[in-house]
């Protein structure tokens, strides 16, 4: 062991270290002011050692010295708590060697984890010698005494960690360090791609902050909140940094679908020194509207061969509905197409509602069905055999539409277009006048 004396600039102190009170094992004995004392030996099992301090001189009663004890052979692991109990007047002392570059948490708790907490102070040092102070802390807050420190630290470089205690029972007490990760994403907002089917081409980059990842991490990353329909796929790309992609197609990629709140979750145990799971900063996902048909609102289309046409269809009204494929911009000049039309209750085309290759005028086709007010359906127009498309595709409610004003009064009602019948009223609300049409 080294004893080392460091004595005020203005002083001459000397050193004498004894064994059992009865016999001297070394001193330091340097004349001139402010010249530092320091005493090596072979330490002894089960021994008692004194070390004895003084002056020829004179001595400060304002400036201190500084007594430090080399090989500190304790090791305080990173996320692996140390229970202290030991008396009055002995101060543990151990090594901590950064594993990773970072702000490291330095804290105490009560003994075993649980009890009334024990008034401690962490004194942390970035030499055995105790010569460069990084930073000591006596209580957390004024109504708490345990002790905590964050502190940057270097990544190989070693630190001598000192616990103490006010207490007259000594030092009774729980010393843990760990790392503080967090997580965050790049983007706040993914965007659904421009194939419009639900899927996605843009990824999200998860970035480690405070922190390194374990070599196989990847397996064990979780995300939650994603739409239906998407699977996360996450690749390392380095300590601190994964890349996530979503494969496969969302079942519900209207803008209205919009997602947001996701987040990802890296277990403690992949992350180097977390002492819990880090989850990271959250995202959203945008969705893009399909290109809609609207009622009594007939759409031009030409459909190349082999390919496909989808329009989303929200209903406005529930009832019967007529689809229905003719002449392209309605002039017969512009020669028949052979044309399928079929009705889904997703884009992706798993749930058919119905469908039809020639309706009343073949090739030309039409659809009757039944739909909901406020939902959405898929409309698909492709070409027989897988043909080509040049049609004008229409849209007719066939119900009974019910007209109110602003009021809330009924005004009118229609049926295929047509207005069947029309209420008058006057200032007070009062029906003056029905109008039937026939």
């Amino acid at each position: 062991m080294t004893i080392k004396l460091d004595v005020p600039a203005d002083k001459d102190y000397d050193m004498v270290v004894m064994e059992n009170l009865s016999m001297t094992v070394g001193f330091g004995m340097t004349s001139g002011a402010g010249k530092d004392e320091s005493v090596s030996f072979q330490v002894k099992p089960n021994t008692d050692y004194y070390i004895a301090i003084f002056s020829f001189n004179d001595f400060s009663a304002t400036e201190y010295y500084h007594l430090s004890l080399s090989k500190v052979n304790n090791v305080l692991g990173l996320t692996t708590p140390i229970d202290i109990s030991l008396p009055m007047g002995e101060v543990p002392a151990y090594r901590f060697t950064a594993p990773v570059t970072g702000t490291y948490r330095f804290y105490t708790e009560p003994y075993g984890g649980f009890g009334a907490p024990i008034d401690t102070m962490i004194v942390i040092f970035s030499d055995e010698q105790m010569a460069n102070l990084v930073g000591f802390n006596d209580d957390i807050a004024q109504d708490n005494l345990l002790s905590e420190m964050k502190v940057s630290m270097t990544q190989g470089q070693t630190y001598f960690v000192y616990i103490s205690s006010a207490e007259q029972f000594g030092v009774h007490t729980r010393v843990t360090v760990s790392l503080d990760p967090s997580a965050t994403v790049t983007y706040p907002l993914l965007h659904e791609s421009s194939t419009n089917d639900g899927s996605m081409t843009e990824k999200q980059i998860i970035t480690l902050n405070n922190g390194v990842f374990t070599s196989d991490v990847a397996n064990s990353v979780t995300v939650q909140s994603l739409p239906a329909g998407l699977q996360p796929v996450i690749t390392r790309n380095s300590n601190t940094q994964l890349t996530l992609q979503l494969t496969g197609k969302a079942v519900e990629h209207e803008s209205k679908h919009r997602i947001e709140g996701i987040t990802v979750t890296i277990p403690k145990d992949k992350i180097v020194g977390a002492l819990s799971n880090v989850v990271s900063s959250p995202f959203g996902i945008a969705f893009t509207d399909t290109e809609a048909i609207v009622r009594d609102v007939p759409q031009d289309l030409n459909v190349a061969a082999g390919q496909k046409k989808i329009l989303k269809l929200t209903a406005p009204f529930s009832g019967p509905y007529e689809l229905s494929t003719t002449y392209y911009n309605g002039a017969a000049g512009e020669g028949t197409s052979n044309t399928v039309l079929a009705l889904y209750e997703d884009y992706g085309q798993t749930r058919l509602i119905t469908s039809n290759d020639d309706g009343d005028t073949p090739p030309f086709s039409k659809m009757n069905v039944s739909l909901k007010s406020g939902q959405d359906y898929y409309v698909v127009l492709s070409g027989a055999a897988g043909g080509s498309v040049h049609a004008r595709l229409s849209v007719r409610y066939l119900g009974m539409e019910y007209i109110y004003n602003a009021k809330g009064q009924l005004v009118q009602t229609k049926q295929n277009g047509v207005v069947l019948t029309e209420w008058i009223y006057d200032g007070n609300g009062n029906v003056i006048q029905k109008i039937v049409h026939e």
